[in-house]
């Protein structure tokens, strides 16, 4: 009989809020380094009362693709060891919704933590760009739910990005055996 395997939601919680602490640490350290990195991110207020700098356009550019790579190398982690300690097979759909799942701890984190608490409740000097104090932007709750949740554009992209991960490890896991913990191999 064909078992396909059930989620484990301890696992899956715990290695999301483990890659939402790194987001968060790699978001909070590049603003404090350098918050016009971010620019393209705050509200929109904020954003009309900066100028351009092209020399950022790069940087930005590098630092996303970075993150986004660590997230990626993350999150097929945690769902590579995911699916080598199930006893039953994982069909394909399963690992693209563990990514999923995966990827909205971390967007969730980022509407919740990063956006409302530290953006909008505390605002650290940090997060202020020079010349934007007392911009309206910085209490805006709304923007940030709009823009982390409410926009068909963030489900959109972590489908898509939750499939094409998907692609490989299931690939990989499928054309090879993989013993899990207890030593059973499945197929």
């Amino acid at each position: 009989m064909d078992k396909i395997s059930k989620f484990d939601f301890k696992r899956l919680f715990r290695d999301g809020s483990a890659i939402a602490l790194f987001f968060s640490l790699y978001v909070c350290l590049t603003i404090y380094w350098n918050p016009y990195l971010w620019i393209g991110d705050y509200p929109g207020d904020i954003q009309s009362m900066v100028s351009d700098q092209p020399e950022m356009q790069l940087r930005r550019l590098v630092l996303g693709l970075g993150m986004i790579l660590v997230l990626l190398g993350l999150s097929s982690w945690s769902t590579i060891n995911w699916i080598r300690d199930r006893v039953a097979r994982v069909k394909f759909s399963s690992v693209a919704v563990y990514l999923f799942l995966l990827f909205q701890i971390v967007n969730l984190w980022d509407l919740i933590v990063i956006d409302w608490l530290i953006f909008t409740a505390i605002t650290p000097d940090f997060i202020i760009i020079p010349g934007t104090e007392g911009a309206k932007g910085y209490d805006d709750y709304w923007f940030h739910l709009k823009a982390g949740y409410l926009a068909w554009e963030p489900w959109v992209g972590i489908a898509g990005l939750s499939i094409l991960t998907a692609l490989p490890i299931y690939w990989m896991t499928k054309k090879r055996s993989i013993k899990n913990v207890s030593g059973v191999e499945s197929d």
